[in-house]
C-alpha cells in the first residue's frame, strides 16, 4: 500500500522536484501552501494551510504517514521555521506518529548565522518530538550558486562578474537531492541526521570560470572583500561535507541543462 506524504514548502523549487519524483512512482502527495490559488503539480493534491499562522494543518496531516517538511523562510524563519514546526508537530493527531523527513542545511550546527540558528533550533524541536524522523542537512544547490552568486555579481557594462573572494562550494544538483529523499519515503526512520553534499567541491573562481565558459562571456572576475556573516559560511568551509559526496549531476552538466 502506498503511503500518504504532506509536503510542506511542496511549490517551492526542490517541493516541486520532490512531488514530481513521487508522482513518478504512483504517490499523490499532498502540497501544504498557504496561497488559495496555488497550481500543484498534476497528480499532486493541493492543501491549503500557513505553517506560522497554525491554520489548515490538522486537515492537511490528518492522514499523512510520511511528512516532508521543506518549508523555509530566511526573511522570516522565526516564525515560519521555529513556530511553523511548532504548529506542524502539534496538528499531528495523538494516534498517528508519521516520519518526519526535515530538510536543513550542512553547517548549520556550527554557524553564527541567524537563519542557520533558526533552522538548527527547528532541527532540536523535531528531534525531542515524539515521532520518527530523518534529519537531512544539504549542501547549497547548483541554483543558489547561478541565481543568487553568479547572475546578481554580473556586470554586463564592463564585462564583469564581481565576487566575494576566498568562498568554496560542494553544490549538488536538485534533482540528486530530491531523489535521495523520495528514498528516505520508503526507508525504516531511524532518528538520525545524515548530510548530503554534491559530488565537487570548487572555489567560487573555478565555477564562475565554469558559468563564463558554458555561457559564451568574455568577463573578468573580480574578487571583493565584502564581509558578513552570510559569505562567511562559505569562506569557513563548514558548507562542505567531502565524505558524504552524492549525486551524479556535475555544475557543468547542471549548467548544459540550463543555459
Amino acid at each position: 500500500m502506498k503511503q500518504n506524504i504532506l509536503i510542506t514548502g511542496g511549490t517551492g523549487t526542490l517541493g516541486k522536484q520532490i512531488a514530481q519524483q513521487l508522482i513518478g512512482k504512483k504517490y499523490a502527495p499532498v502540497i501544504l501552501t498557504s496561497r488559495e490559488n496555488a497550481v500543484v503539480e498534476e497528480g499532486a493534491i493541493a492543501a491549503f494551510g500557513n505553517l506560522a499562522l497554525g491554520t489548515g494543518l490538522q486537515e492537511a496531516a490528518a492522514n499523512a504517514d510520511v511528512i516532508i517538511h521543506c518549508a523555509s523562510n530566511p526573511r522570516n524563519s522565526a516564525e515560519v521555521d521555529i513556530q511553523g514546526t511548532e504548529h506542524l508537530l502539534a496538528s499531528i493527531p495523538s494516534d498517528r506518529s508519521p516520519h518526519i523527513i526535515y530538510i536543513s542545511i550542512c553547517g548549520v550546527d556550527q554557524s553564527s548565522y541567524v537563519y542557520y540558528q533558526n533552522k538548527y533550533a527547528t532541527e532540536k524541536l523535531i528531534e525531542k518530538s515524539r515521532f520518527p524522523y530523518t534529519i537531512i542537512r544539504i549542501t547549497q544547490f547548483h541554483d543558489f550558486i547561478l541565481h543568487r552568486i553568479l547572475v546578481p555579481g554580473s556586470n554586463e557594462r564592463e564585462s564583469v562578474i564581481e565576487l566575494p573572494d576566498n568562498m568554496s562550494f560542494q553544490p549538488i544538483d536538485i534533482r540528486d537531492a530530491a531523489a535521495y529523499i523520495v528514498k528516505c519515503v520508503e526507508d525504516k526512520p531511524e532518528r538520525t541526521c545524515v548530510t548530503l553534499g554534491g559530488p565537487e567541491i570548487f572555489s567560487i573562481r573555478e565555477l564562475a570560470n565554469t558559468y563564463l565558459t558554458r555561457a559564451g562571456k568574455k568577463y573578468a572576475i573580480r574578487d571583493t572583500a565584502v564581509q558578513n556573516d552570510f559569505y562567511n559560511i562559505f569562506r569557513s568551509g563548514i558548507n562542505l561535507t567531502p565524505e558524504n559526496r552524492a549525486g551524479t549531476i556535475t555544475w557543468a552538466k547542471f549548467l548544459q541543462d540550463t543555459l
